[in-house]
């Protein structure tokens, strides 16, 4: 029996060839396709068939990086992938998690409370129900929750000269920026956004009550109630 298309042209996905013995090889590049095969006897019968090959995209774990996570707080986020058939199942495969955070088998969804600081390198790997696999090496940092480190600030003595005074602050991730979040400070004082408070020197015998907001970098924020006050001596 000798094989062929039928008409010679009937379309088969691309990158594959159908051989005189039947034999359909090769690496599919196009799309799905419908084409009909014809097979020669040797008493020169011939008989057609109707045949489909569906090419299944190629999977692929698109996701390349992650957002950051903070020790102590809810985290969440799905790592994403195109192409493959049917349902996907994850897994890790080498490395490891923070403590307190896991993979989602079926959704692929990292999420948990990390318990630890620290950048944790993994790789994970996506199977499809068609039998394609993929696998992507991520990290996930994770930081210190940001907090105000300045409990109070010194007073501001009447006629003792010029006050300068820096905020501190922990945690978090990049440069901090600073502001008085509510409240006022003293007359004739300011704060840059570095936390340096600064002000002329000041006459009475009264306290400023005020909150000030520090951002880090990754987008947390922290807030701290203080006050400087004045104090006849």
């Amino acid at each position: 029996i000798t094989w062929a298309l039928e008409g010679g042209s009937s379309p088969l996905p691309a990158g594959l060839s159908l051989a005189s013995n039947g034999d359909i090889t090769g690496t599919p590049t196009g799309s799905t396709q419908t084409f009909t095969v014809e097979a020669t006897s040797g008493d020169s019968q011939v008989a057609t068939q109707s045949l489909t090959i569906t090419i299944n995209p190629t999977l692929a774990v698109t996701t390349t990086s992650l957002g950051n996570a903070v020790a102590g707080s809810a985290y969440g986020t799905s790592i994403s992938a195109v192409g493959g058939q049917g349902n996907r199942t994850w897994s890790v495969v080498s490395g490891s998690l923070p403590g307190g955070v896991n993979l989602g088998t079926n959704s692929g969804t990292l999420s948990g409370t990390p318990g630890s600081t620290g950048s944790f390198n993994f790789t994970v790997q996506v199977l499809s129900d068609d039998g394609q696999t993929d696998t992507q090496s991520l990290t996930l940092v994770v930081y210190d929750v940001l907090q105000v480190t300045t409990a109070s600030l010194p007073n501001g003595t009447n006629g003792a000269g010029d006050y300068s005074e820096q905020l501190t602050a922990s945690g978090g991730n990049g440069a901090y920026s600073w502001s008085v979040f509510s409240g006022d400070l003293p007359p004739g004082y300011s704060m840059s956004g570095t936390g340096l408070i600064e002000g002329p020197k000041s006459e009475g015998d009264v306290t400023y009550d005020f909150t000030v907001r520090v951002l880090s970098g990754d987008g947390q924020a922290a807030f701290r109630a203080l006050s400087i006050s004045f104090i006849i001596n």
